[in-house]
C-alpha cells in the first residue's frame, strides 16, 4: 500500500553551510534524475530519537533513504594530495543507524509492504570550480 507523502520545497534543508548546500545540490540532482524528494532531515518522533535521514525520496514506487556527505576542497588542500573524500566518511555504524531509522520510518508511516533501499550521495566542491562533483551510490550496505 502506497501512502502519499507531504510535498517538500526545493530548498527545504534546514542546515546551513556546506552540509545544507550539499543536501540542496543532492536534492536537485535527484529531481533531475526523476526522483521525488518527499522529506528532508527526517527523524523519528517518540521517546528515543534514533537518528536522522538527510533525504527521503521515491522513484518508481520505491522509497530511497539517502545519506548526503559533502566536502569542500580548498586550493591548498588540493595540492597536498591527502584529501579525505566524502565517501570515506560513510561508515558501517552510520549505515546501521540509517537502517534503524529507515525501519522506524516504515513503521510510523504504515508502509510495511514498501520496497526500499539506502543510498548515499556525495557532493565534492573543488576550489575554482562552480559545479560540484556529485556521486550517487545506490543500495549501500556492509
Amino acid at each position: 500500500m502506497w501512502i502519499p507523502f507531504k510535498k517538500v520545497s526545493a530548498k527545504a534543508s534546514n542546515q546551513k553551510g556546506i552540509g545544507g548546500r550539499g543536501e540542496n545540490d543532492a536534492a536537485g540532482y535527484l529531481r533531475d534524475s526523476g526522483y521525488e524528494v518527499v522529506d528532508f532531515n527526517w527523524y523519528n518522533s517518540g521517546a528515543k530519537r534514533l537518528g536522522e535521514i538527510d533525504i527521503i525520496a521515491k522513484k518508481d514506487k520505491e522509497i530511497v533513504f539517502i545519506e548526503v556527505k559533502s566536502r569542500a576542497i580548498s586550493k591548498r588542500e588540493k595540492g597536498l594530495g591527502n584529501v579525505i573524500l566524502p565517501e570515506e566518511q560513510i561508515t558501517r555504524k552510520k549505515i546501521e543507524k540509517i537502517n534503524r531509522v529507515a525501519q522506524k520510518y516504515i513503521t510510523q508511516k504504515g508502509l510495511w509492504d514498501a520496497v526500499w533501499r539506502i543510498d548515499a550521495i556525495t557532493v565534492l566542491y573543488k576550489a575554482g570550480s562552480e559545479k560540484p562533483k556529485i556521486n550517487h551510490l545506490k543500495n549501500i550496505f556492509y
